[in-house]
């Protein structure tokens, strides 16, 4: 019992702290997701489906994929390029953020 209201009590305060940030912005959420120390512990299908709604695995043709990479977000991310490799665990994410607002706002959660 002591185990179920333990796990109640985590999945409680997991959709809190989700409910609280829905005053982010698409590209504070995305950032977010990217930049947390749980990434790299992450599988790919894992970290689509935190990015869900927001970033999707791309279907532009290849050689396009090697310019902007292999994931395609909403226009209101303003990710200019994209790209995550990894099958069990996440190795690799390079993004490109287009905006000074979206610099400052990396500046002021990096540390």
């Amino acid at each position: 019992m002591k185990r179920f209201l333990t796990v109640l009590a985590a999945f409680i305060m997991f959709n809190t702290q989700v409910s609280c940030n829905d005053d982010q912005t698409s590209f504070e959420k995305v950032f977010d997701v990217i930049g947390s120390q749980q990434v790299f512990l992450s599988s790919f299908d894992q970290l689509m489906q935190q990015l869900n709604g927001l970033c999707t695995k791309s279907s532009r043709a290849t050689k396009v994929q090697y310019k902007y990479g292999n994931i395609e977000c909403t226009k209101d991310v303003g990710a200019d390029s994209f790209s995550i490799s990894g099958g069990n665990y996440i190795g690799f994410i390079q993004t490109s953020f287009v905006g000074a607002d979206k610099c400052s706002y990396a500046k002021k959660n990096i540390n």
